[in-house]
Order: structure tokens, then C-alpha cells, then sequence
């Protein structure tokens, strides 16, 4: 008996979701500056949101800043700030070096965070979507303003993601440094992919649910991998084949 679940819209952000808020970001604000933060419609701040940093805190790092990148791990997203440096003139204005701040705000987006862009949509889910009918759209948590005019807001009408300032870099520590392999952005050979599950005792739905192992799976992925495949989610991993897990793998590849 095998199961399967619809994969057509994810009810929940997983790593196809992520990427395409990532894209959202870098499609419409990469090059543009910080000009206004604002949060809750009424203005006030989230704490439950925003974890471990301030209202002040949260400003500060960002106004005034550059968005130089958009970086992805999983399920997780963070932007790259800094300031541009323009030295030249004329056609050289565009040639100075950016200077790289120490502070990145990174998304985890839990069951119902999205982005959106004014003018431009919002991320599509299973379960509920995203009404940019009116600005800034119902459940903002946070609302960022650029010098180019675009503004961007991040909804969560549950209140599980979460927004954190990291200093450093962030793929150096937690949570990060503890995730496993992002399947569109590293994906192993199927030699070193089939090692990570073969001596694994678990079930192997809950081995490719484990963020430790694959970073950015979830459950239509992972059940639409094994549907795919053949294969049972309440199978142990370890009693798979080689040939199995390449084909997990393969069916991996082709989903996301």
C-alpha cells in the first residue's frame, strides 16, 4: 500500500515555497535601500515574531541598508545587508565596493508566513492565501519600505514563523550550521545520499522529515518522493536498497 498526498499547492512552507519568496525579494528589492520598518497594523511589535530582538534593535539594523542578497537554506531565508559605496563617476558610479554589515534578518516562515510585494502578489498556499487587495495586507507582522518605492510585507495569521537578527555569518551557527543538505542548492551523489540513511532505524518518511538530514523537506515532498518511488513511509530506512534510495534521490531531483 502506498500513500499520497496532493503536491500541487503546499498547505505549508517548505523548501519550494521558501525559494520562491526568496525570488520574490530578489526579483524587487535586491540593490534597494531600507527607507521604513513598520510592523503590526496598529504598529505595534510581535515579540512572539520576532525572536529575541526589539523594535529599536530590528530597525536599526535595517534602516538606511542595502539589500545586497538573498540567501536560502531549507526552509530558512535571510537577507545580506550592507551599505553601497558609489566612488567613481559617470559611468563608474556603479564601482565602488559594498561594505557587508555584521547583522542579517533571517525568516523561518513556520506554518503560515509569507511575503508579499505591493503591486505584485504574494505567495500561494493550499490552505489560504495572502489578500493584497488592501495595503499593508491583513496579519502583517512586519512592513519594509525601499527608496526604489517598493514595499514589502511579511503575513502570519497563526504566528509560528519566526523573524531573528544574526550577527555573523549566518551559516556558521545555528540554525543553520545544523541543517542537513538543501536538495536544489547541494544535492549529494547518490553515494553519499544513500549513506546518510542506510544505517538509519527510523522510518523512512521521518529520515527525510529530519531538517538535520535534508534541509527543506516536508510532508507532501516527502510523501510524493516515496509515491514516486514505490516505496512505504513506515518502511525503515536501513532496510532500503541502494538502488532504492538512488531512486528517492532521483524522484527528490525532479519534485522540487
Amino acid at each position: 500500500r502506498r500513500v499520497r498526498r496532493c503536491p500541487c499547492v503546499s498547505s505549508m512552507p517548505e523548501l519550494p515555497e521558501v525559494e520562491s519568496a526568496r525570488a520574490l525579494c530578489e526579483s524587487h528589492c535586491l540593490g534597494a535601500t531600507v527607507v521604513s520598518v513598520a510592523f503590526l497594523e496598529d504598529g505595534s511589535f510581535d515579540e512572539k515574531i520576532f525572536a529575541g530582538t526589539s523594535a529599536l534593535e530590528f530597525r536599526d539594523a535595517l534602516i538606511g541598508k542595502s539589500l545586497l542578497d538573498t540567501k536560502r537554506h531549507g526552509k530558512h531565508m535571510w537577507w545580506e545587508l550592507g551599505v553601497k559605496n558609489c566612488k567613481g563617476k559617470g559611468k563608474d558610479k556603479d564601482k565602488g565596493t559594498d561594505t557587508t554589515s555584521d547583522v542579517s534578518p533571517l525568516f523561518h516562515f513556520g506554518m503560515t508566513g509569507a511575503m508579499s510585494v505591493k503591486g505584485k502578489g504574494a505567495m500561494k498556499y493550499k490552505s489560504f492565501e495572502v489578500d493584497t487587495t488592501t495595503w499593508p495586507p491583513r496579519f502583517a507582522k512586519l512592513v519594509v519600505e525601499f527608496d526604489t518605492g517598493v514595499c514589502l510585507a511579511y503575513t502570519d495569521p497563526r504566528r509560528f514563523g519566526k523573524i531573528r537578527l544574526v550577527q555573523g555569518v549566518v551559516t556558521e551557527q545555528p540554525p543553520i550550521s545544523l541543517l542537513g543538505f538543501d536538495p536544489l542548492l547541494a544535492m549529494p551523489d547518490a553515494a553519499t545520499f544513500a549513506e546518510k540513511f542506510a544505517k538509519r532505524a527510523a522510518p523512512i518518511k521521518a529520515v527525510l522529515l529530519d531538517q538535520k538530514v535534508a534541509a527543506g523537506i516536508g510532508n507532501w515532498i516527502a510523501d510524493e518522493c516515496l509515491y514516486q518511488s514505490k516505496v512505504h513511509p513506515e518502511t525503515l530506512a536501513k532496510t532500503l536498497t541502494t538502488s532504492k534510495l538512488g531512486l528517492i534521490r532521483e524522484k527528490m531531483s525532479e519534485i522540487i
